[in-house]
């Protein structure tokens, strides 16, 4: 992000605290004010000009114009709106937003992370006051610093979402993972299961904690934790998807799955009925396929909303308080939604 949009984000701040029609300090005062130099601020207040927020008049000075926006902003940036999950989540932030008198922006990542440096470049060049951001997981640990100190560096105030990123000490909202992992694998031991394997795309925060949760419900069941059930990483060259289930059915004998998301857990419904082998299933997010699947899925679901609606909240406080150094996460535990995917073995049938 060039420097002359910060410096104009940062006018733009000042801009809203004065009244319309008066003029802005001299270039000297703002230079001082802004830490910058005076080409800098010179291009920043040309693109308010443009704008038409702010008025240059010849030999006199620079005022406020009377279009500034008046309404105060936030930037919400998920991976995808149209996901239920993170629609359900924007929906909690846009109602506190508004009732606070605030709008918002939204912004969807796609779970790039150049994408999303670059709406947190554009939002800042439009001076929202702070962000809602569910962070693109990124292997990187010095560019997602670089991108939220800038943050930091700007003291635009800043919740996440869902998720933590490792060397960012944030405020947070999250779903309890762990939680999450133990009802659902404490679930199919009641239904007598007994071989479940745990089954995620990737290795991270959120698949870690599921599968501790999946540790620890085996393990107060004084159950064999048999660790060749547990895959937590992306198919090899050699063995894609559909033959590393298909091998752990046939193979290894599992006789439930308790999977990461919904996507795998209907794949996983799907081999079953190819082998004409009946297994139980637990997915995660309570998604539309649960209900679309030949066989309802059991799955875990998360409080979205709520998240949604304590994190505005908690972005609200943090911009009338400021950043603290206290460590602010919040943590709601999921809920277990039982379909058919998941019948006591004596009931099961697929």
């Amino acid at each position: 992000m060039r420097r002359s949009e910060i410096i104009k984000a940062d006018v733009l701040k000042l801009i809203r605290t004065l009244e319309k029609g008066s003029a802005l300090p001299s270039r000297t005062a703002l230079c001082d004010l802004l830490k910058t130099n005076r080409v800098v601020l010179d291009q920043a207040i040309r693109m308010l000009v443009e704008e038409g927020i702010l008025i240059a008049k010849k030999g006199s000075g620079t005022y406020v114009a009377n279009l500034i926006p008046t309404v105060r902003s936030w930037g919400v940036i998920v991976p995808d709106v149209a996901d239920p999950i993170y629609a359900a989540l924007v929906r909690g932030i846009e109602d506190v937003a508004h009732r606070l008198g605030r709008s918002i922006i939204v912004c969807n990542s796609d779970f790039d992370i150049s994408k999303q440096a670059d709406y947190i470049d554009r939002l800042i060049g439009h001076a929202v006051d702070g962000f809602v951001i569910v962070p693109v997981l990124q292997s990187d640990l010095k560019e997602n610093y670089r991108m939220f100190m800038k943050l930091r560096h700007l003291a635009t105030p800043y919740v996440f979402c869902n998720r933590l990123i490792d060397g960012i000490d944030a405020p947070a909202v999250l779903s309890n993972d762990f939680y999450g992992g133990y009802i659902a694998t404490k679930h199919l031991l009641r239904n007598g299961y007994e071989r479940i394997a745990y089954l995620a795309p990737i290795t991270y925060k959120g698949s870690i904690d599921r599968c501790q949760g999946y540790i620890t419900a085996l393990q107060e069941a004084r159950m064999t934790e048999d660790r060749t059930l547990i895959v937590m990483d992306e198919p090899t060259e050699n063995e894609h998807g559909d033959q590393r289930i298909a091998r752990l059915i046939s193979e290894y004998h599992v006789d439930a799955f308790f999977c990461f998301n919904d996507a795998l857990a209907n794949k996983v419904l799907d081999i079953s009925f190819e082998l004409n082998h009946p297994v139980g299933i637990v997915g995660y997010n309570d998604s539309i396929l649960c209900e679309q699947a030949s066989t309802k899925l059991t799955s875990v679901r998360y409080r979205s909303q709520e998240i949604g609606s304590a994190a505005a909240n908690l972005l609200s406080e943090i911009l009338q308080t400021g950043f603290s150094g206290s460590y602010r996460l919040f943590s709601y535990l999921p809920e277990l939604i039982v379909r058919q995917s998941s019948l006591p073995m004596r009931a099961r049938s697929v």
